[in-house]
């Protein structure tokens, strides 16, 4: 493939290469692979309904997030690579009016939504329904007869002038590469099928033919691999490292989180607030942080508090728990990732919490957004959850879904899991344990995605490890 990718690049005729299946990625029961059943033209309507939206994070160079990446399925698995490119148009217009019925790329402030279809959809007046800004329309090699060279050279020119960026996806033996190439804005590479040396390869090739174009490194397995491609040149990245778990038995809780950790225990204990500020005080960055938070602008106060006791009195516990809860999140040696961990547990809670709405205690749709957080702890404080847990007395409902998949909130929490997965079968299930459908599960992803915005663009939120402010819960 290499060869035939860099004869296209200096100019020759590239030999025929024989069509390759293309792997997953076993993530496990964050990361099940099993497309749903195609269905028929005639299904189209129920099938838009029935479909559920599925996101994988892309990160920039700093691990921050630079965007989603949206599906219905895991788009360059073998299956759908078996599929006509009549079913593919219609998974994709499925794919793309669910976008548009959501407004999910309105969803995402300045976060870059990246939309893939197969090279031939370029030219479907339903793409065009999208608002462009901010979209990046991901061309990947669809089955059968390839699209004119010429004709999808105009289209995807037409796409850029309306505003939208374009990506190629792993179509360097396609025959329209050498006419596109030099044009579109990203170029997407699967890095989990290459090896170093012919990542470098392909890399100085690419820069050759478009130099300004951003390159995205798909599939990235571990922190290892981060740093290799990183170290290549890739300015995107995607794939499971951020969220992968290591053995961290021997890790133990900082101070600071041991801190936080009691003081979320004398909440729930309802401790005096005079027994909290005194707890308080004894941690100068906790208590600036704290005050910074009370007094900043998001928070609204037209009198600024000066004291910790104050700051207890005007925070109320409610809030004071959920700050705690989110303070965690920046105890202890900050992990490279971390604010996008932090997104995504943001994510994962209020989705949570959402989908929970059918719940009768407002205690017990408070407890899923609890949940949802902690579900992610372990990944940024590097500590195994159970010692996480041990440290905080939480009503027993949490520790019961997390640790043992059992108890009211074990559904939600396998819903969220598998919201972030490919596999439409896993979340029909899942959505089905918690009584939702489809479009219920979709509104909930995007009321997350808006508020988790919301949150995150709060002035001053991360500086000096500030915790973020909850915004409003309407």
């Amino acid at each position: 493939m290499l060869r035939a990718l860099f004869s296209r690049l200096m100019g020759g005729r590239p030999s025929p290469a024989p069509a390759k299946s293309v792997s997953e990625i076993d993530t496990g029961r964050l990361d099940a692979v099993a497309p749903e059943r195609v269905a028929a033209p005639a299904e189209q309507g129920a099938q838009s309904a029935q479909s559920f939206l599925c996101r994988e994070v892309v990160l920039d160079g700093d691990q921050g997030v630079a965007g989603y990446e949206f599906q219905l399925r895991r788009g360059a698995g073998s299956r759908l690579l078996a599929q006509s490119r009549r079913v593919q148009h219609l998974q994709n217009e499925v794919l793309v009016r669910n976008l548009v019925q959501h407004a999910v790329h309105k969803m995402l402030g300045p976060r870059v939504t990246f939309v893939p279809v197969i090279d031939s959809f370029a030219a479907s007046p339903v793409l065009r329904q999208m608002p462009p800004h901010g979209v990046v329309i991901v061309l990947q090699q669809g089955t059968g007869e390839k699209p004119d060279g010429t004709e999808l050279l105009d289209q995807v020119r037409e796409l850029r002038q309306a505003g939208f960026c374009v990506a190629l996806e792993e179509c360097f033996d396609a025959p329209y590469f050498g006419q596109l190439a030099p044009t579109v804005d990203y170029f997407v590479v699967d890095v989990a099928a290459r090896n170093p040396v012919s990542l470098r390869m392909l890399m100085a090739g690419l820069a050759k033919i478009n130099p300004e174009a951003t390159t995205v490194a798909k599939g990235v397995s571990g922190p290892e691999d981060f740093e290799v491609v990183r170290k290549l040149g890739f300015k995107r990245f995607q794939g499971p490292f951020v969220t992968r778990r290591e053995d961290w038995k021997t890790n133990t809780l900082a101070p600071d989180g041991l801190r936080v950790c009691e003081l979320l225990n004398r909440l729930r204990r309802d401790a005096d607030t005079e027994d909290l500020a005194n707890i308080i005080r004894l941690d100068p960055l906790l208590s600036f942080r704290m005050l910074r938070y009370l007094n900043s602008a998001a928070f609204g106060l037209q009198k600024k508090s000066a004291s910790v006791k104050d700051a207890l009195l005007m925070m109320g516990r409610s809030q004071l728990y959920r700050w705690l809860t989110l303070l965690l999140f920046h105890t202890g040696n900050s992990r490279e990732g971390a604010s996008a961990l932090m997104e995504t547990a943001l994510l994962r809670g209020r989705f949570m919490e959402l989908a929970g709405r059918g719940l009768a205690s407002p205690a017990l749709r408070e407890g899923l957004f609890v949940t949802g957080l902690f579900s992610m702890l372990d990944l940024v404080l590097k500590v195994p959850l159970t010692e996480v847990l041990r440290q905080v007395q939480l009503a027993e409902e949490i520790p019961a879904a997390l640790l043992h998949n059992e108890g009211i909130y074990a559904p939600y929490v396998e819903l969220a899991l598998a919201s972030e997965s490919f596999d439409q079968e896993r979340i029909a299930a899942a959505a089905a344990a918690c009584g939702l459908d489809a479009e219920a599960v979709n509104r909930c992803q995007a009321e997350a995605l808006h508020w988790a915005q919301q949150v995150e663009t709060y002035p001053g939120n991360h500086a000096a490890g500030a915790a973020p402010t909850m915004g409003s819960r309407r």
